[in-house]
């Protein structure tokens, strides 16, 4: 480490790990992590740390090379557009893919990641043996979308 040792570096070390644990405490204060995200505090929170950014950017206080320092013209990149050619191609492969499971297994696993999701258990195994059930990522989701919902950011102004 060719900076260990550093009275600078180490001070922004104890200051980041002081920061830390403050937020852990307020976390921990206000109910959790859980209950803080179901009360807005953490998006606040992630909302004014960005707004002091920006402010700092702005008034040129932080730099950050191609934003607000060594910017060289706009240039926009296109984006590929889908070809639509392609998705009689795609439909098939997955059509083939499914047809080639087992629909009991991938439902019994997507059942037991269900249950799971409800039960406050580890996600993790049950998401992985739906995998390996071949199961598709659009199923998986729509099981998680089901049990939690879509996250919907709060508009707080």
């Amino acid at each position: 480490d060719p900076v260990g040792g550093s009275f600078t570096i180490e001070s922004l070390t104890d200051r980041l790990e002081a920061e830390a644990a403050d937020l852990i405490r307020e976390t921990d204060r206000r109910g959790g992590m859980l209950k803080a995200i179901e009360t807005g505090w953490v998006q606040r929170q992630i909302a004014d740390s960005a707004y002091r950014v920006q402010v700092e950017l702005e008034r040129g206080e932080r730099m950050i090379v191609g934003v607000n320092a060594y910017v060289e013209g706009e240039e926009r990149v296109p984006l590929p557009k889908p070809d639509p050619r392609l998705e009689p191609e795609r439909v098939r492969r997955v059509r083939a893919f499914r047809a080639k499971r087992s629909p009991g297994e991938v439902d019994s696993h997507l059942h037991r990641l269900e249950d799971e999701a409800r039960s406050d258990g580890n996600l993790v195994p049950a998401i992985l043996d739906s995998v390996r059930a071949k199961a598709t990522l659009g199923e998986i989701s729509d099981v998680l979308r089901t049990v939690f919902g879509t996250y919907k950011p709060r508009q707080e102004v």
